[in-house]
């Protein structure tokens, strides 16, 4: 138990993460916002959740790169590895929004928060180890 204990502090709690904390609330801001307001626009909510996710990694990138792991070097390459970490978190998005509102009848904003903790946890994992390291 000691060993997990140990394990989690050094890879989830330290200023890096609360950085990528911080920086992952400021895309999921954006992310949030424009999906609400496009579903208020009554964008269909696949549509409206893709554009919400490409707005949040336009943003996260660019701060993730300058500010979370400080890695300004071959951007094109650590771009293109955070866009496929990124379609691997859309992508789960997206199929448990459509679970969450078709299969099971969540609200649609209700359903994107639900989806959160799941994409969080991927993209971080994929960011750290591929993307960033």
């Amino acid at each position: 138990m000691k060993r997990v204990l140990q394990v989690l502090r050094d890879h989830f709690v330290n200023k890096q993460f609360l950085i990528y904390s911080i920086v992952g609330f400021i895309g999921l801001g954006t992310d949030t916002l424009l999906y609400t307001l496009l579903i208020r626009l009554s964008m269909y909510p696949l549509y409206a959740n893709t554009l919400g996710l490409v707005a949040g990694l336009l943003i996260t990138f660019t701060l993730h790169s300058l500010v979370t792991f400080k890695k300004t070097d071959q951007l094109l390459l650590r771009f293109v590895s955070v866009v496929g970490v990124w379609f691997l978190g859309s992508s789960l998005s997206n199929f448990l929004l459509w679970v969450y509102i078709y299969r099971l009848g969540l609200d649609k904003i209700l359903a994107k928060i639900f989806t959160l903790p799941f994409v969080v946890a991927l993209q971080y994992t994929g960011n750290k180890l591929v993307s960033f390291r």
